[in-house]
């Protein structure tokens, strides 16, 4: 009977051995799970801040890009119209230079003609046809200088809108 006491307590050992052992190992490999999960969810998140991170960093330099060529074409276009415009001043300001000696030649001529008037009235008494020339003249030279400064009227306004 010892003998088969002594094979049951071996027995008895054997089987409080083995789920001891089969804890022990269950603990082990629960750790060993545990330590790999949170290292795979550390991994993903990073992987995924990572991404992200240089998703943003693309868009940012592409929308820089973007910004910086539609900054140039508008930059372009500026300067094209500013020159347009510094044209269209120069040309305005030659007109109305132009436009200014005529005035100062025709009021130039006008001038003599009332001192040829003044000079000859005495002796043109007599003469009709010569008095309706002069008039016709001067009234040519009134009109001419009435359109030329409202020319320049025109001319200055325009030099101011730009």
């Amino acid at each position: 009977m010892t003998n088969y006491n002594s094979n049951y307590s071996i027995r008895e050992a054997d089987y409080n051995i083995e789920p001891i052992e089969r804890q022990q190992k269950g603990k082990k490999d629960k750790g060993k799970r545990k330590l790999l999960v949170g290292i795979l969810t550390v991994a993903v998140w990073g992987g995924l801040f990572y991404g992200g991170y240089l998703y943003a960093t693309n868009y940012v330099q592409q929308s820089e890009k973007v910004f910086l060529n539609e900054l140039t074409k508008i930059k372009n276009e500026n300067e094209s119209f500013v020159n347009s415009i510094i044209t269209e001043i120069n040309g305005l300001h030659t007109e109305m230079q132009l436009l200014s000696d005529e005035f100062l030649l025709v009021k130039e001529q006008l001038g003599y003609i009332n001192e040829e008037l003044q000079l000859t009235g005495e002796t043109i008494v007599g003469s009709d046809q010569t008095k309706q020339a002069l008039t016709s003249r001067m009234a040519d030279l009134d009109r001419q200088l009435s359109e030329l400064k409202a020319q320049l009227k025109r001319l200055e306004e325009a030099a101011r809108v730009y």
